[in-house]
């Protein structure tokens, strides 16, 4: 996640050296106007970070879904590793409102620099770059522009800074002296007093050792005596730009990242990435840290991924199930049970269908959760044509009741009748609201009677409408006919989910040991499909808002950019003068 002004593109200009010593150049404005027609134009502004941020987040906010895979245990560890990606933030922030400002300063100050360039100051939109530059004044890069946005479509555009090495390192270094005991002339800062706290965090420097005490010469004019143990040794760095600054400039950083130093050529600060120059002739002008070691790179990455932890911690909570209990959050189960009737069933294995039906509404009861509303069961027995034994109530006492009464019917197998009786019975249950997960759980020891393909047995159901087979038996060819018509219902088709409604069993005393196994198939589909719906009506307009921002910025800033090139190109152009893409600088 580089920043913008890192990856620096140059277009062509004739080359403009300095007639005289650097430190005679014209300063550099914080706002500079754009250049007259005999010019380059002035660069557009780079894209705000907070955009780019939100595209980014954009595409996590796509993904972490699948990665919680609808699964409770899964959504509690995003849960925990949100909020450890966004401690680098916190405490970045805590360090910073400590007092530990100037410490992280100096850890970023080390290292090398550009040549020096105008600037201007960017505001609080493109935090955290408070800079962006923009000509270079110095070195043989002298004159150039450094564009944001470049395209092939452009001509005259030479790459002068190396995108895997950070940008321009030509201008100079700075680099730490070691620390050293406190003797005169020591850069010191008060810290610790308790009768004159005020003095606290002031800089000064090392005079003379009396009685016990270092007199201080502090940089507000003051004299202070302050004991040894009050003081602590400010580092020390030396600052080589010898085009524009000097050689070996030793120097000092405050908390606000203010240099002093009696060699130093004019007021400068450093802001973490940047040395800016603060008054005289170069005020304005800018020393670029090259390398992506730069506070407000760093910045970046530390908000990227404290972003990345609310958002994967608000898709844990938020999206289905949940960090807590998965129960609350699922959808309400409409299940209607086909029992089969027919003749063919032993009146011994149809007490044996009665206790399996019962022990699926205990073990649904287990698995998919006891809230009021959620399991809603109806019963339909079905041979020549299909009888409702029970409509659908989520009274789970009447359920049991009407189990333990059910008589067998007897007759041939017809599932037509049966699956036309469960979607009607499901259309005209009206006690939940319409956004429910809806199954048809077919329960048959026989070959289907109706004569009708599988594919109109199919359009029986809704497309919504979830069908689970079980077969009970050995018929291969009953068995075949029931698979071809099990399907997920809202479930089908979702990510990875692996959707297989259908069970069989040797025979029924054998379908006792599967119907735990079966009510955690269904409570799965119900999972996903709630998943996917919450997932498409949340992510899509969150997406398609976190994108459109960025892109639109950039589109137009590169419009606007590649306009101005073409009118100064129409106006200006000189074969000899310009460098095409591909030439070397």
């Amino acid at each position: 996640m580089a920043s913008s002004t890192s990856i620096a593109e140059a277009t062509a200009a004739p080359l403009v050296l300095p007639s005289s010593d650097p430190s005679a150049l014209a300063p550099c404005r914080d706002v500079p106007d754009s250049r007259d027609d005999a010019g380059p134009q002035e660069p557009q502004p780079p894209v705000p970070f907070i955009l780019l941020l939100l595209a980014v987040s954009a595409g996590v906010f796509a993904v972490l879904p699948f990665l919680g895979g609808c699964n409770v245990h899964i959504h509690r560890c995003l849960l925990a590793m949100g909020a450890l990606l966004t401690m680098p933030f916190l405490a970045m922030r805590v360090l910073s409102l400590c007092g530990g400002q100037a410490w992280l300063l100096e850890r970023f100050f080390e290292g090398e620099y550009s040549e020096g360039a105008t600037s201007r100051a960017l505001p609080c939109l493109w935090h955290p770059e408070k800079i962006q530059i923009l000509q270079y004044t110095t070195g043989e890069v002298a004159g150039r522009t450094i564009e944001t946005y470049a395209a092939f479509e452009t001509t005259a555009i030479v790459e002068y800074v190396e995108t895997a090495r950070g940008g321009n390192r030509d201008g100079g270094h700075v680099v730490r002296e070691e620390v050293s005991e406190l003797q005169p002339g020591s850069a010191v800062r008060l810290f610790g007093l308790k009768t004159a706290p005020q003095f606290n965090g002031l800089q000064g420097t090392c005079q003379t050792w009396l009685a016990g005490r270092w007199r201080v010469a502090l940089h507000n004019g003051e004299m202070k005596d302050v004991k040894p143990d009050n003081l602590a040794v400010i580092r020390n760095f030396s600052v080589t730009i010898p085009a524009s600054i000097g050689t070996d400039i030793a120097v000092t950083m405050d908390s606000h990242g203010t240099l002093n130093g009696h060699s130093l050529p004019f007021e400068a600060s450093f802001d973490g990435s940047s040395i800016v120059a603060r008054s005289g002739p170069r005020q304005g002008q800018a020393w670029r840290k090259a390398g992506y070691w730069r506070l407000d790179f760093v910045t970046k990455v530390v908000i990227a991924l404290a972003v990345v932890g609310i958002q994967t911690m608000f898709v844990a909570a938020m999206l289905p199930p949940g960090v807590i209990s998965a129960h609350s959050a699922r959808l309400p189960l409409k299940a209607v049970f086909l029992v089969d009737g027919s003749g063919s069933v032993t009146p011994q294995q149809w007490n044996t269908g009665r206790r399996a039906n019962q022990q699926f509404v205990t073990d649904f009861l287990k698995v998919y959760g006891s809230d009021q509303g959620k399991l809603n069961f109806g019963f339909i027995q079905f041979s020549d044509s299909a009888f409702v034994e029970l409509p659908l109530t989520s009274d789970l006492d009447s359920v049991a009741r009407s189990l333990g009464s059910m008589k067998q019917r007897g007759g041939d197998t017809n599932f037509a009748d049966a699956l036309a009786a469960c979607q009607t019975m499901l259309d005209g249950y009206t006690q939940v609201a319409d956004n429910s997960f809806d199954v048809c759980v077919l329960l048959t020891d026989g070959e289907d009677r109706s004569h009708q393909t599988d594919a109109d047995l199919k359009k029986t159901v809704s497309p919504d409408t979830a069908v689970f087979g079980i077969f009970v038996g050995q018929d291969p060819l009953g068995q075949s006919k029931l698979h071809n018509l099990v399907g997920c219902g809202k479930a089908e088709d979702q990510g990875k989910h692996d959707c297989n409604f259908f069970a069989s069993a040797a025979d029924f005393d054998a379908l006792l040991d599967t119907t735990y196994n079966i009510a955690q198939d269904v409570t799965h589909s119900s999972d996903v499909a709630l998943c996917a719906e919450r997932s498409a009506i949340i992510e899509f307009p969150v997406f398609l808002c976190m994108v459109l921002p960025y892109a639109l910025w950039y589109l137009s800033c590169f419009t606007v950019t590649i306009a101005k090139r073409q009118m100064n190109k129409g106006r200006h152009y000189k074969q000899v003068d310009h460098l095409m893409l591909g030439d070397q600088a």
